[in-house]
């Protein structure tokens, strides 16, 4: 279940405005003006009943199309952009170009279907840690590290030694 709002897109933007410094035109177009409920079913005699339980004397007709389930595990790709993080950090995933660095140390990522990105608060909050505490020569332990970015800016940014290991097995080890 998905709840689609102007107001709450709007105000998601302001509130996190530290993140970007721009906004997809396209997103915003897609949020103008809607007020809308996403329910997501399996597409079979089980889910349709769901749907229709949902719905019935609702006075509500739904809109139904089938989503291919791999839209979800890349879709999410073209809002996921360059980002400077703390004072020396460039976060640049694997399929962008990051337009300038400004001496800033890159750290190229493809995260997959794991957590962090950087644009979390926590990973940033992180990273940013990182950058004040690594001097050269550290040793870092990075447990549940997910797409592995704190072990790899750790050794970007100066550390000797990085470990990095998880439970999930879509987790990448460094």
């Amino acid at each position: 279940l998905v709840i689609e709002d102007e107001a709450d897109f709007r105000r998601f933007l302001e509130e996190n405005r530290q993140y970007w410094d721009y906004v997809d035109e396209e997103l915003e177009a897609r949020y103008r003006g809607v007020s809308r409920v996403k329910l997501y079913v399996e597409d079979s005699p089980e889910g349709r009943s769901r749907l229709a339980a949902f719905t019935d004397g609702t006075g509500l007709e739904p809109e139904c199309r089938v989503v291919a389930d791999e839209d979800w595990a890349e879709n999410w790709k073209q809002y996921y952009k360059p980002m400077e993080i703390g004072e020396r950090l460039l976060v640049v995933p694997q399929w962008e170009q990051a337009k300038r660095d400004h001496g800033r140390v890159k750290l190229v990522l493809n995260p997959g279907l794991t957590f962090g990105t950087g644009s979390h608060a926590t990973t940033r909050l992180c990273l940013q840690a990182l950058e004040q505490h690594i001097h050269g020569g550290e040793k870092v332990l990075d447990l549940g590290c997910g797409s592995g970015i704190l072990s790899i800016a750790a050794l970007l940014l100066g550390a000797k030694d990085a470990f990095a290991c998880d439970i999930d097995d879509k987790c990448v080890g460094v």
